[in-house]
């Protein structure tokens, strides 16, 4: 078993999958995703740890996604003394304040979803990629335009791709008013 928790017992998985589906698309999810790809992005060496949550204050750039966040947000040291074992999905979502499938789900792309021997400059941009995918579609009210918020846009995570706009709203919301 890996530090996701994932097995090869596929009982519930249908289940189990639309779990992490719902806390992928989520309002709360979809904000962890946007600020682990602008964490990621402030990176000074754009790599990805295989199975180390806490950087190291002697490796800092040493981690895996999740702890690209908790290094951006400045809390190693709370991470550090809260003894969370990177090995239990819960423990590091409860830390990071997201859905306990959606912390497995993220291990999981980290630390089991590249082939043999990816060095860890592949595995940061196919888990950077990876996020990006799982960002929802929005609608602007500026253009009626659909696009994925840019993460990077100095104007807010809430900008749209195609005119720039601000005040995105996911399609869902959009179609009730």
């Amino acid at each position: 078993m890996t530090r996701s928790g994932y097995s090869d017992d596929c009982e519930y998985l249908e289940l189990y999958r639309g779990a992490v589906r719902s806390a992928l698309r989520g309002k709360r999810g979809q904000a962890f995703l946007r600020e682990m790809i602008t964490a990621m992005d402030a990176m000074p060496v754009k790599e990805l740890a295989h199975g180390t949550l806490i950087p190291a204050p002697d490796r800092p750039e040493k981690c895996c996604a999740m702890g690209a966040v908790i290094r951006s947000r400045d809390e190693i040291d709370r991470a550090v003394n809260a003894k969370i074992d990177p090995g239990e999905p819960h423990e590091v979502a409860r830390f990071l304040g997201i859905a306990d499938s959606m912390a497995a789900e993220i291990a999981s792309i980290n630390d089991d979803g590249g082939p043999p021997g990816e060095t860890p400059s592949e595995r940061w941009a196919r888990v950077r990629r990876w996020a990006e995918r799982q960002l929802v579609a929005t609608k602007c009210p500026r253009c009626r335009g659909t696009g994925v918020a840019r993460p990077d846009d100095p104007r807010g995570d809430d900008a749209c791709r195609k005119c720039g706009g601000k005040g995105l709203v996911s399609a869902e919301d959009a179609e009730y008013g």
